[in-house]
C-alpha cells in the first residue's frame, strides 16, 4: 500500500509540474494539457514498473527528481533547470540585504594558490585576523591544493551551519590556524566612488560620481533611490553607471532602477509564452543626472542588461565590452522536493529590440582577450587564445610551449592586476566626460 501510494504520489507530482502553469491558460492550452496528460500516464506506468519487478532499493524521490530534471533538459533551455531546496535557498540567499556568512572571498594569485582576496568588516574572519593574501592550505582538514576558486569556495559553502571552519592558511612562510564561523552581515549591492578614488591620476570632478551595482537583489531599488537623493544633494549631474559583471537578480527591481534613472516612456518589453506583449513605463518627468555612461561587459547579464538597454535607448553612452545575451526571465516553482527553475518571459529592449543570446553592442567598444577568466566564465584555453593574451599584455614575443590551468591562472592573475593599477574602461569613460 505504501508503495502504491508513493508511486501515485510521484506520478501526480510530475503530472502537476506539466499542467499547474498551462491551468492558468486553459483555453489555449487544452491540446497541450491532453498531450501532459498522456505523459503523465507514461511516467506512472515506469514508475509502476519499477517498484514491481526491480530487483533492489528504491529512492523514489531520487527517480523524481532525476526525471524532473531530464524533463527540463529536454526542453533545451540552459536556465530552465531542477533545483534541489538546499541549492535554490543558497541561491536565492545570495540576493538578500543580509547573509549569513564566514566573511571570506577567495581570490587567486600569480603562482595560481588560492588566496583570500578579501575580509569582509565586522565578520569573524576579520576578528580571527584573517588578511587578503593569506594562502588557503586547507579548510577542515580537506587539503585546498589543485582546486580551483570555485571548488574551495564550494566546502567553505559545505560547512553545515552552526560549525565552525578551520582554516589553514600561509603567511610570510608560516604556516597558521584559525577557527571562524558564520555571522549575519550586510550583503550591500550599491556603492558610490568619486573618479579620483579608482583612477590615480584623474583629476576630481565633484559633479560626477561613479555608481557601482554588484547585482539586482532585494533591497537594490532602496540602496539606489537613498544615494540617487544623497547625490542630488551635493550637486552630483554626471553619473558613470558601472555594470560589469553584473549577472542580474531580480527582474521587477531592475525595472524598478530604469524607472528610478529615466524620465517618462517605456524603460522594457515583456513578452510571455503566449506572445502577449505588456509595455512597462516610467513615469519621472525629469531624469536625475544630465549625463549617463553606462560601463559592460561579458559578465553583465540578466536584469543588468535590462538596465543598460533601457539606459541606452534613452541617449545614455555604453562603454566595455558585449554583453552576455540573456533576458529571459525564470519562475521558480516550487514541489515538495525542490524546485522547477522555468523560463516564463522574455525582456526586449523599450525600441522592442532582441538582446536574449545576442547581447547588448556598445557605443564605445574596449576589445579585451577572448578567454579572459576576470567573471565566472570558462577560458578558452587554445594556444592562439593564449597567445593574444600574452601580446595584450606585452609580451610579445612570448611563445607558450603548452597551455594548462597554472599558465591561465597566472595571466589571469597578472589582468587582475592591470585592470587594478589602471581600469581601462573606466578611463575610457572619464576622458568621454570630460570631453563633454
Amino acid at each position: 500500500m505504501k508503495v502504491a501510494f508513493k508511486i501515485l504520489t510521484a506520478a501526480i507530482l510530475l503530472i502537476c509540474i506539466i499542467l499547474s502553469p498551462l491551468n492558468l491558460q486553459r483555453a489555449h492550452a487544452a491540446p497541450v494539457i491532453e498531450e501532459a496528460n498522456q505523459a503523465g500516464l507514461a511516467i506512472m506506468e515506469v514508475l509502476e514498473l519499477i517498484s514491481v519487478h526491480y530487483k533492489g532499493d528504491i529512492d523514489f524521490d531520487r527517480l523524481v527528481s532525476y526525471a524532473i530534471s531530464g524533463m527540463a533538459e529536454a526542453l533545451g533551455d540552459e536556465f530552465s533547470y531542477f533545483m534541489p531546496t538546499e541549492e535554490t535557498e543558497v541561491f536565492v540567499d545570495g540576493f538578500a540585504p543580509t547573509r549569513l556568512l564566514f566573511g571570506i572571498i577567495f581570490g587567486s594569485d600569480l603562482s595560481g594558490n588560492t588566496i583570500i582576496h578579501q575580509v569582509l568588516y565586522g565578520s569573524s574572519a576579520q576578528e580571527e585576523g584573517l588578511r587578503p593574501g593569506d594562502i588557503i592550505l586547507s579548510i577542515n582538514s580537506v587539503s585546498a591544493a589543485g582546486l580551483g576558486l570555485s571548488d574551495v569556495t564550494s566546502m567553505l559553502i559545505g560547512v553545515p551551519v552552526g560549525q565552525v571552519a578551520i582554516i589553514e592558511y600561509l603567511r610570510d612562510d608560516e604556516k597558521l590556524s584559525v577557527e571562524i564561523y558564520r555571522r549575519i552581515l550586510p550583503n550591500p549591492s550599491v556603492f558610490i566612488y568619486e573618479i579620483d578614488e579608482l583612477l590615480e591620476d584623474a583629476a576630481r570632478m565633484p559633479d560626477t560620481r561613479i555608481i557601482y551595482i554588484s547585482f539586482i537583489g532585494e533591497a537594490t531599488a532602496d540602496e539606489l533611490r537613498f544615494n540617487i537623493a544623497k547625490l542630488q544633494e551635493e550637486g552630483v549631474r554626471n553619473i558613470i553607471l558601472d555594470l560589469r559583471n553584473n549577472r542580474g537578480g531580480y527582474m521587477d527591481i531592475g525595472l524598478a532602477i530604469c524607472q528610478m534613472l529615466v524620465s517618462y516612456g517605456p524603460v522594457l518589453v515583456l513578452r510571455n509564452n503566449l506572445g502577449s506583449t505588456a509595455v512597462f513605463y516610467s513615469e519621472l518627468e525629469q531624469a536625475p543626472f544630465e549625463e549617463i555612461v553606462v560601463l559592460v561587459d561579458r559578465g553583465t547579464a540578466s536584469a543588468g542588461e535590462v538596465i543598460a538597454a533601457a539606459l541606452r535607448d534613452r541617449g545614455a553612452t555604453l562603454i566595455g565590452e558585449q554583453t552576455f545575451g540573456k533576458t529571459t526571465m525564470q519562475h521558480f516553482f516550487e514541489l515538495s522536493i525542490g524546485y522547477l527553475r522555468l523560463t516564463t518571459h522574455e525582456v526586449f529592449t523599450p525600441r522592442g529590440e532582441r538582446i536574449h543570446y545576442i547581447g547588448l553592442i556598445p557605443d564605445i567598444k574596449i576589445n579585451f582577450p577572448s578567454f579572459l577568466i576576470y567573471n565566472p566564465y570558462e577560458p578558452d584555453n587554445t594556444l592562439e587564445a593564449v597567445k593574444e593574451m600574452l601580446e595584450f599584455l606585452g609580451f610579445y614575443n612570448e611563445e607558450p610551449e603548452n597551455v594548462d590551468i597554472q599558465l591561465i591562472a597566472t595571466l589571469n592573475a597578472q589582468f587582475i592586476e592591470l585592470m587594478r593599477s589602471d581600469d581601462l574602461v573606466l578611463r575610457e569613460a572619464y576622458e568621454y566626460i570630460r570631453g563633454k
